[in-house]
């Protein structure tokens, strides 16, 4: 039982850390999108 607690545990655990990958991928999407917007638009600020 043990073994199967650590098993739901490290799952969790990756669940988490794929969560984090989201978020900073989502972030780096944004960066982008507003790294693109500069580059077309100019240092114009909205």
């Amino acid at each position: 039982m043990r073994v199967a607690g650590c098993g739901v545990r490290v799952a969790g655990c990756g669940v988490r850390v794929a969560g984090c990958g989201v978020r900073v991928a989502g972030c780096g999407v944004r960066v982008a999108r507003a790294g693109i917007r500069r580059a077309v638009f100019g240092d114009r600020t909205w």
